[in-house]
This record gives C-alpha cells, sequence and structure tokens, in this order.
C-alpha cells in the first residue's frame, strides 16, 4: 500500500518502515542517534518519508528548515540548534563545518552523501522511545521577528494528532495532499505524520501551480488537505474555467487568516466539499478545528472548538479567567503542548506557566466553547487611544465580494497615532475602492473608528510558508513606499 507519493515515484509503507530503520542504524554508526539533532531544508520530496517515520521511532530529534531561507539564515540554525547532519536538496551549502551533509532529491557533491548511502544494508526496528524525548525540533512562523526552536516531545506530537484524525475522520481510504511546504508545521505534522498515522496515502505537490494541483486532485482522488484559503480560492477558479473535477475533495481545513462567507458557499455548491477552520501554532500544534457541516456563520466567524485533550481560557491582563464572550490572551493546556525553547529558558518561563501556554493571541471563548482569534497581541491598531482589533476589520472586508485576501495594519498618523490601512488582494478583473470598503464597514456595524483610512492594493500579501500573514513585512513596505513618496 502506497505510503506517499511525489512528481518522481511513490514509496509503500513497508519500504517506508524499513528505510527508516535502515537510516536510523546507519545515523547510528557514525555516532549519530537519539538526543541528536538532524536537520532538513528539503522540498517536497518523498524520501523526506524516511526522515519523520526515523524520529517517530526515535532515531533522533528532526529539525525541519524553511527551504525558503538563506545560507545566513541556515547557517544560523544549524549553529543554534547544535545539528549533527544537514539534510538538503537545495544548493550545497559548502562549509567544512565538521557536520554529515547528505543530498536529498539531486546529486551529491564533494564532502557529501546522498541518503541512500547514509543507510545501513540491514536494522531492526529501535526500541520504543520514551514518551517524553524529544522528537522534533520546530522553527515558530517568524511572523515577528527571529524565529525560535520549539520542542516537542513525542507525546505531545502523537498525542496531538489523534484527534485531527478523529474529528477529520481519516482512515485508510482518503488521500491527503501536501500543498504546502512539508518542511512547514502544518505540512509535516498536519499533513504528512498526521496522514501516515491514519493510513491514508499522502501526495507531495512541490511548488505552487493550481493547475498542476488541480490534476493531481482528479487522478489521486484527493480527499484531504489543509492549506491557506487563498490556495482553495485559486481551485474553485479552476474548476469553474475549465470543468475541472474535484469532487474527491471532502474536507479542506483552513487556518492562518479568515475564511471568505462566500467561500464556504461556492465550495458546498461547487464541490461538495465542507471547508473548516484551524487554529494551532508551532508551540501548540493543532488546538482548535471547525466541525464539518456547521453553519456558514460558525466557520466563518470563529476558529472552531477545541480538539480533544485541549483546554482553551481567554485572560486579561491580570491572570484572571475573562467572561464568556470578553476578549483576552488566549492560553492553551492540554496534551498538545511543547516542552521548551531550546536553549532559552527565559523566553520558555514565560510562555509556559503553570502548564499552561500563553499564545499571545487575543481571544473569545463563547459559551459552547467556540474560538474567536481577534488579534496578536502586537497586531493592535491604537487609533486616537482606541485599541482596534486589526482581525475583527478583517472579518469583515474578507466578505466584500472583490476583495480575494485583506490584512489590517496601522500606518503612523501625527495626530492619532496610527490610522486603519487596508492591505487588498481584490479578485481577479475586480475593483476596489477606499469609499466602497467603509461604506461596506459601516453596514456591516463597525463604528466609524474601525473604518478604513487607506487602502493599498497587492497582488498578494508577504506570507510565511503556512499563509500566516507577515505584518511585519507589510509594515516595511509600506513605511518604505512612505518614504519613497515624501523623498
Amino acid at each position: 500500500m502506497v505510503a506517499v507519493r511525489d512528481e518522481e515515484g511513490a514509496l509503500t509503507f513497508a519500504e517506508l518502515l524499513d528505510g527508516a530503520c535502515r537510516l536510523i542504524q546507519g545515523l547510528a554508526d557514525r555516532g549519530v542517534g537519539r538526543g541528536s539533532v538532524v536537520s532538513a531544508q528539503v522540498h517536497n520530496l518523498r524520501e523526506f518519508a524516511y526522515l519523520v517515520a526515523a524520529s517517530s521511532l526515535g532515531g533522533f530529534i528532526l529539525s525541519p528548515i524553511n527551504p525558503k531561507l538563506t545560507v545566513d539564515d541556515v547557517e544560523e540554525i544549524l549553529r543554534r540548534s547544535g545539528s549533527r547532519v544537514l539534510v538538503s536538496s537545495m544548493d550545497p551549502i559548502a562549509i567544512p563545518d565538521g557536520r554529515i551533509h547528505v543530498a536529498i532529491g539531486r546529486a551529491p557533491v564533494d564532502g557529501e552523501i546522498d541518503l541512500a548511502g547514509l543507510m545501513s544494508d540491514h536494522a531492526e526496528l529501535p526500541a520504543e522511545p520514551d514518551p517524553d524525548d524529544a522528537v522534533v525540533m520546530l522553527m515558530t512562523s517568524g511572523t515577528e521577528g527571529r524565529p525560535k526552536l520549539v520542542v516537542h516531545s513525542h507525546a505531545s506530537y502523537w498525542r496531538s494528532t489523534v484527534p485531527v484524525i478523529e474529528r477529520a475522520k481519516l482512515d485508510v481510504d482518503d488521500v491527503v495532499l501536501v500543498a504546502v511546504p512539508v518542511t512547514s508545521s502544518t505540512g509535516m505534522h498536519g499533513l504528512l505524520y498526521t496522514g501516515l498515522a491514519a493510513g491514508c496515502r499522502t501526495v507531495l505537490l512541490d511548488g505552487w501551480d493550481v493547475v498542476h494541483c488541480a490534476d493531481i486532485i482528479e487522478n489521486e482522488g484527493v480527499t484531504f488537505s489543509i492549506a491557506p484559503a487563498t490556495i482553495l480560492f485559486d481551485l474553485l477558479g479552476q474548476a469553474k474555467k475549465t470543468g475541472a473535477d474535484l469532487t474527491s475533495l471532502r474536507l479542506f481545513v483552513c487556518g492562518g487568516a479568515p475564511i471568505p462567507r462566500t467561500l464556504v458557499v461556492e465550495c458546498t455548491e461547487v464541490l461538495s466539499c465542507d471547508i473548516v477552520p484551524m487554529y494551532g501554532a508551532s508551540e501548540v500544534l493543532a488546538a482548535t478545528m471547525g466541525i464539518p457541516g456547521e453553519s456558514a456563520e460558525r466557520l466563518t466567524t470563529t476558529d472552531g472548538r477545541a480538539l480533544e485533550g485541549v483546554e482553551l481560557q481567554a485572560r486579561l491582563a491580570d491572570g484572571t479567567v475573562a467572561g464568556v464572550g470578553q476578549e483576552g490572551e488566549l492560553w492553551v493546556r492540554g496534551v498538545t503542548l511543547f516542552s521548551e525553547y531550546f536553549n532559552d529558558p527565559e523566553q520558555t518561563h514565560q510562555v509556559l506557566v503553570d502548564g499552561w501556554c500563553r499564545t499571545g493571541d487575543l481571544a473569545t471563548v463563547d459559551a459552547e466553547g467556540y474560538v474567536d482569534i481577534r488579534d496578536r497581541l502586537k497586531d493592535i491598531v491604537v487609533r486616537g487611544g482606541l485599541n482596534v482589533s486589526s482581525r475583527e476589520v478583517e472579518l469583515v472586508l474578507v466578505q466584500h465580494e472583490s476583495v480575494a485576501a485583506v490584512s489590517i495594519v496601522g500606518t503612523p498618523d501625527e495626530r492619532l497615532g496610527e490610522r486603519i490601512c487596508a492591505v487588498v488582494v481584490p479578485v481577479p478583473g475586480a475593483k476596489v475602492e477606499l469609499g466602497e470598503l467603509a461604506e461596506f464597514a459601516r453596514q456591516a456595524g463597525l463604528s466609524k473608528q474601525k473604518w478604513p483610512e487607506r487602502l493599498v492594493c497587492m497582488q498578494e500579501l508577504p506570507t510565511n510558508p503556512t499563509g500566516k500573514i507577515l505584518k511585519r513585512e507589510l509594515r516595511r513596505q509600506l513605511a518604505d513606499e512612505g518614504k519613497r513618496a515624501t523623498s
């Protein structure tokens, strides 16, 4: 039975297990074993599954690295993590650093070996790892600055997987699509690891191409995926344009940005597919998820309910629990929490408090346990002394028929401190006007202080690999634009 397929071939579950065991033994023969860090900066290649399986069996700690990071970024991460091995499908890093350099998906150069050459000729299934031992070292999204290295144990990684499988009702008949980088938390844990755990066939798409993706869904019978809503928006457009048959899709999970109401309606009408929100982070993995079949109101105005084994609270600035529907910082407790920020006890103690994880996200929790993520604590727009939630405004404006995506940021203002700027990606062929958006906000019930006062249209928003909008990059671009305008 096929476990993983990419553009060039496939691995069965038997081949994957055998290869993972031989990889563990090959590394052990070179002094790399449990507790050692193995880094991987790779494209969406099926061989990456060997690393995921080998780390899950207790062979080593896997540290995935975003393929878009520069050589300097990679060098810093290798140094910070103490990595013993770098597996890479990128251009070789010609540094005599004492690490084992492994080529994957390309021919090795001098000083490197290929993955097959690293594997032992034979190996046995290793002893079961301790549940509290580290299994992965993830990077935070980097939306606010230098990424932190997030360590998860075998226990937290596994226990956060089962509830997703159960709520999504995944089984061996499902086909999982990875259209985001497989080295991201969503790609590696939410899709590949989850798909392997559920016994699904997982299909890897390397690079975004809507035509090719539509072909894969149709030919492979893809049933499930997690990705930004923009990917589903593109797929729907392709289906309407070409008649591509994407009806095998039964569940599409979105995170990182509000889901437009029109997308929910069209997803149901055109594809007969459920679309649900999800909230998570590197520190807590998957924490909430919508329930398939819920109303469009629930799906577009909340981020779902806590998954099994997860407890959520909104807390006020003094640490007390907020009332029902009252906004506060979201705290998470349960089986999914990370163990530590690697080599950073100060940051760890700031975030992990008495068994709870402070997420840094502002949210409300209603009487039925539905969570509404309002904003990052650092993403509040302070306009004339009034704290305006950028997400509250985004949730309204994204429902406009001409808006494909939107991000609200504050821009400096001498009198008010900040003004509200709407950065919009228009629907293809549509024109968006500031006055029209302001009127739409008024009709939706937003007070005047929350209406957009500046409009910037872009072809796409800057995002990290899993679709989270990089607001610090947006602010930088807007600031640069302002400097050019006044020079």
